[in-house]
């Protein structure tokens, strides 16, 4: 939101201010609002990142600011710098005796940045509550809104919220690209081989010594026949995929090759 508005980035002292300012009151009122008080002092944490950088870096667009808290991890795409932007608001907030810090802190001191849970988790859950399900998967791999629809086109497995977000992101996912389809597609071959083990003990076929799907198949036609109309198995449907893999119903996004896949 803040790279796009132009006043917003001319205002961003008065912003950080009066987050702060609203921070505080949550906190001093007689019904202190320990969530609200939170919540106000990430937003001014926020403000006074983007005001440093605009100060310190005045050519460098927000963007670069943006990618260099996205940037995924080399093995697997984690984004370290958010994690750490994260741990640095926790540790700021200035109320060190509230509860909800207290929490956040007790859940979040033992995880070694870059493992489960992320500290984005802890603070949605010490919120909101684990009751509301909350599904880090469905983020939105650049600006971390919530229930992101639209995957990437080749790896399925990364989720946006549109393609501007897709192609801000392309930068560090294209690396990690390659390495989470071929985890989407040992997931898919796990499942259809799962698919056929049950299929074959609904139909009491032994399984218990055979190594592929191939295999229980085989074991299938020579109990039962083959399908009708099919002188084998059944395969995938050509030009379709799994719908509801990892990240669950998506829609394919950008072009392949050297663009946001």
């Amino acid at each position: 939101m803040i790279r796009d508005s132009v006043e917003l980035c001319d205002n961003l002292k008065k912003l950080s201010s009066l987050f702060y300012d609203m921070s505080v009151r949550e906190i001093k009122q007689r019904d202190t609002n320990e969530v609200f008080a939170l919540k106000f002092h990430y937003l001014e944490h926020v403000c006074n990142a983007c005001s440093k950088w605009i100060t310190e870096k005045p050519k460098d667009p927000l963007d670069a600011l943006i990618k260099s808290l996205i940037k995924g991890r080399e093995s697997d795409g984690f984004p370290l710098g958010v994690e750490m932007f994260l741990r640095d608001v926790i540790r700021a907030f200035p109320y060190t005796q509230s509860n909800l810090l207290q929490q956040i802190i007790r859940t979040l001191t033992p995880v070694t940045p870059g493992n489960d849970p992320t500290t984005l988790d802890i603070m949605i859950n010490s919120i909101n509550g684990t009751h509301e399900g909350f599904n880090p998967a469905m983020c939105c791999a650049a600006c971390g809104h919530r229930n992101a629809s639209k995957s990437c086109a080749n790896c399925k497995s990364v989720v946006y919220c549109g393609q501007g977000c897709q192609k801000l992101h392309w930068f560090t996912h294209k690396k990690i690209c390659a390495k989470f389809l071929l985890n989407y597609q040992e997931l898919l071959a796990a499942r259809e081989k799962q698919k056929l083990l049950d299929e074959a003990a609904g139909a009491g076929i032994n399984t218990e010594s055979v190594n592929n799907e191939e295999e229980i198949a085989e074991k299938s036609e020579e109990q039962n026949g083959p399908p009708d109309g099919q002188d084998g198995p059944p395969g995938p449907s050509e030009g379709q995929y799994d719908t509801h893999g990892p990240v669950g119903p998506s829609e394919p996004l950008g072009e392949q090759g050297d663009t946001p896949g």
